[in-house]
């Protein structure tokens, strides 16, 4: 009797942070309400996979602290092995606060100004690439003028502005679309209804001298990671977390090096200027170049590489398996070292808040890879991940329905393009 292959595994590495959002809009010294929950691109994907099925741990260290400890529980609770967390009993856990702001009546913000990447159609709905909603810690700002470090008392430069400092950037939220990365990316263009309901979001981070600020080498000599990392059939990584501090930069750089048989490794651009101002963004050209499966928006990927073009960038990165690309006309392109380019457009969304679709797009592609699926159905989930994390309140969205998703993932280009998704599911339009 023929036996199955065993179930993939996936490790995610990086810094996950408390976030707290008040429960009123306004200046922060008149809220005095906060909401709680826990933060991070690469928690958020370990997350999203473990909906899917896959066996993934997180890999990271917090505070041996009541947030750390609310932060292991809330990414347990998800299904995701968090055996290979260090807890400090000498740092804190980060955070990052949401200062809620309403726009000026009339002020007319484009879906690119409000950090929302999402476009009309004539369905009504947003279309979502997974290329430029807010996602994690440092995926929740459009930080595309590089916004100013400020010490704790707000005057001046953070004390260790490498390792974050308190940072502030802005961003918004509320009826915009999308996408992963989550920055701000996006395109410019304009959302159609409830424009006016827009919410402009500034963030403030609570980084500096924290557990994950001082991730290093060290991390990976514990025997759980190793252990782990050992194991693994995928290991994921972003750009915010080689931001975060040399020693962090040089974890990645240590775990990218090393020799592997059969792991991929996936490595998320995460463009963030407000981690990169006094550093080197050289770095995370470099550490394209070690991974296998590269996910980048078209924008950033203009900022870092000086590119935007899918051939263009094949031709400045030719070391990875795989380039996925995430562009402001909507789609993704996956392109492969061979140059040939599958392209999915993406699906049409009823926004309700615009955390975390970068994310979801990044685990439905890795997902669908591990299982072995082609390029265009890889997409297809991870653009389906990103839609739904779009129909949510929070940094994760539901995962896709198991009796759909086969339909979804093979089903034609045509009735792809019919696909509106929505917080009560999944629906067609013409």
């Amino acid at each position: 009797m023929p036996t199955s292959p065993p179930e993939p595994r996936a490790v995610c590495l990086g810094e996950s942070m408390i976030v707290l959002v008040p429960d009123q809009v306004g200046p922060l010294e008149d809220s005095a309400v906060f909401h709680r929950s826990a933060g991070g691109a690469e928690s958020n994907v370990a997350g999203t996979l473990a909906g899917l099925g896959i066996a993934t741990s997180w890999l990271s260290r917090l505070g041996a602290d009541g947030f750390g400890r609310y932060v292991l529980a809330d990414i347990a609770a998800r299904g995701v092995d968090v055996s290979g967390v260090e807890l400090d009993p000498l740092r804190p856990t980060g955070l990052y606060v949401k200062e809620r702001a309403a726009p000026a009546a009339g002020s007319g913000l484009d879906t690119e100004q409000a950090g929302e990447s999402g476009g009309t159609d004539s369905g009504g709905g947003r279309r979502a690439d997974g290329d430029g909603a807010a996602d994690g810690p440092d995926g929740v700002g459009p930080d595309r003028d590089g916004p100013d470090t400020v010490g704790p008392d707000g005057v001046g430069p953070a004390a260790d502005a490498s390792a974050g400092g308190v940072s502030t950037g802005d961003a918004s939220a509320g009826d915009g679309a999308d996408g992963p990365g989550a920055d701000g990316r996006g395109a410019n263009r304009r959302s159609g209804a409830g424009q006016g309901d827009v919410t402009r979001r500034r963030m403030h981070y609570y980084r500096s001298g924290s557990a994950a600020s001082v991730m290093s080498p060290a991390l990976l000599a514990g025997g759980p990671q190793r252990e782990l990392l050992a194991a693994a059939d995928l290991v994921h990584v972003t750009g915010i977390t080689a931001g975060i501090s040399d020693s962090a930069a040089e974890l990645l750089f240590t775990l990218l090096r090393q020799p592997r048989a059969d792991t991929l490794v996936s490595f998320d651009l995460n463009w963030r200027p407000i981690l990169w101002h006094d550093r080197d963004p050289a770095t995370l050209t470099r550490l394209c170049a070690l991974a296998d499966i590269v996910l980048l928006g078209s924008d950033e990927a203009e900022a870092v590489l000086g590119a935007a073009d899918p051939a263009r960038l094949r031709e400045i990165l030719p070391e990875p398996r795989t380039l996925v690309v995430k562009n402001d006309a909507h789609d993704a392109v996956a392109v492969d070292r061979d140059g040939a380019q599958t392209t999915v457009q993406a699906l049409r969304v009823d926004v309700v808040d615009t955390v975390g679709a970068g994310d979801g797009f990044a685990a439905g592609y890795l997902a669908a890879t591990l299982r072995g699926l082609p390029p265009r159905q890889s997409l297809r989930l991870g653009h389906l991940c990103a839609a739904l994390a779009l129909t949510v309140a929070g940094d994760h969205g539901p995962p896709p329905p198991p009796e759909s998703v086969d339909a979804l993932l093979t089903c034609t280009d045509q009735q792809w393009a019919s696909i509106v998704v929505g917080a009560d599911g999944i629906r067609t339009s013409p």
